[in-house]
């Protein structure tokens, strides 16, 4: 009897073959990433190398989203060949790549990703975000996509409170504190002040 991994995974590798429509591949790598949160939840991630592989070709691919989605991908995965591509992907020009890339790290209890993390904050801070700016749903897109990036990020550097560094923390408390104050948004403020209560 076949397992639903082995039911499922044939069929995300031929959603995000190369000439399939860029929405079924999006949908496919999403589907796929969820699929391997599952996995991963209940302890083992066991991806064919064929579809690493092709993973790893999207990876190089000109178009962010893919990046940013097999980023998301291989800090799931965690084995040592996905962590490798990683330390390729966090210092991809696109911020989300990086972001998740970071995120990946973070996951495998690993803090090379604190740079980004650090940039993010501190360029956060700036963007004062506030729901009820939002007027267009190019502004709902962009702010939905900082949003998530922030409230990942921050999960992350808590997940790795214990292997922080007394500078490392007071520097994450200050821009963390900085980001609580410049934001609107209750939910970001919330995510930030426990945040820095568990790094405190």
């Amino acid at each position: 009897r076949m397992s639903p991994a082995e039911v499922v995974m044939p069929v995300f590798q031929t959603g995000i073959q190369p000439d399939r429509d860029p929405e079924i591949r999006k949908h496919s790598l999403l589907g796929l990433a969820m699929h391997l949160g599952v996995l991963r939840e209940n302890g083992h991630v066991d991806v064919p190398s064929e579809l690493f592989s092709d993973l790893l070709n999207i990876s190089r691919e000109q178009v962010a989203i893919s990046r940013h989605q097999t980023a998301y991908i291989f800090g799931l995965i965690g084995s040592p060949e996905a962590v490798d591509r990683l330390e390729v992907m966090v210092e991809d020009p696109d911020q989300m790549v990086r972001v998740n890339a970071a995120i990946g790290f973070a996951r495998n209890e690993s803090t090379q990703g604190l740079p980004v993390f650090h940039e993010l904050f501190e360029e956060a801070a700036s963007w004062e975000l506030n729901p009820s700016k939002v007027e267009s749903d190019k502004e709902e897109s962009l702010y939905f996509e900082r949003m998530l990036m922030v409230v990942n990020s921050i999960k992350a550097v808590t997940k790795l409170s214990s292997s922080l560094s007394p500078e490392e923390k007071a520097r994450f408390i200050e821009e963390l504190q900085a980001l609580s104050d410049s934001t609107r948004d209750s939910v970001l403020r919330t995510d930030a002040l426990a945040a820095i209560q568990e790094l405190t």
